[in-house]
């Protein structure tokens, strides 16, 4: 690997530790607003909710709301949390990269991870997952 390249994927990790750490803290903030969700689930419709949606919602769905995003924040959390600690081998290169794809599909992370999706498929950010070179012709 030459010296550049190494640069440039310390900057592209570094990027990438970042969007972790940022949806870490975004997932964090779901199970705490899911929790408020569960334990008052009328009262945070009627704060947040038109009127006319209200009436047109079935029984018990801000519940059912509720449980969904808590299991989806603290699910996702955990996962941006530990991907950054995990060896940087072929398997955990689609990782990264499968979590790059759902970061893209948010509107707040979208140019970071179309960034960072150009420069994970580089051959310096695939060769230090241990990818061959790819022969130039």
């Amino acid at each position: 690997m030459q010296p550049e390249e190494n640069k440039e994927f310390k900057l592209t990790w570094l990027v990438y530790s970042g969007v972790c750490i940022f949806n870490t803290i975004a997932n964090i903030w779901l199970v705490f607003k899911s929790r408020e969700i569960i334990r008052d689930p009328d009262g945070f419709a009627q704060r947040t909710l038109p009127q006319n949606i209200i009436e047109m919602l079935p029984p018990n769905y801000m519940l059912m709301v509720g449980w969904s995003f808590l299991f989806v924040g603290a699910l996702f959390a955990v996962l941006n949390f530990i991907l950054p600690l995990m060896p940087k081998t072929h398997k955990w290169w689609l990782s990264h990269f499968v979590n790059i794809c759902l970061g893209a599909g948010s509107c707040v992370m979208t140019l970071p991870c179309l960034w960072l999706l150009y420069r994970w498929l580089r051959p310096a950010t695939r060769a230090v997952f241990g990818f061959p070179e790819t022969p130039r012709r």
